[in-house]
């Protein structure tokens, strides 16, 4: 995140205020579509920030034969050459497939 983009609780805070202006009718036809325009930006970052977090609850999680989440570790592609030496990185198993739609269970309920 840079330090011009929100985070994504201050986007959901801008985005708030946004839905109450608009739905007091005050603003003016132009004001309410600027208004309008900045909450689906905020929408559409606070979405984004969304998908990166699962994303990464996923590559954190791995579910074992008996179908219990455990956790693995973490490993960023920009850090993992700084930060880890090759020795003390991660392997990767060959035993434990990949995770599909079809055996990995929904753990959000989406």
């Amino acid at each position: 995140m840079t330090p011009t983009e929100p985070s994504f609780e201050d986007s959901l805070t801008q985005l708030a205020l946004i839905i109450q202006i608009l739905e007091r009718g005050q603003p003016t036809l132009e004001e309410s579509l600027t208004e309008f325009e900045r909450g689906v930006q905020l929408l559409q970052r606070c979405r984004f920030l969304l998908d990166a977090a699962d994303r990464r609850i996923h590559e954190l999680v791995e579910i074992d034969e008996q179908g219990r989440a455990r956790l693995k570790p973490f490993v960023h592609e920009a850090t993992a050459t700084k930060e880890m030496s090759p020795a003390k990185r991660p392997k990767k198993s060959a035993k434990t497939p990949e995770p599909t739609s079809e055996n990995e269970p929904d753990l959000f309920g989406s």
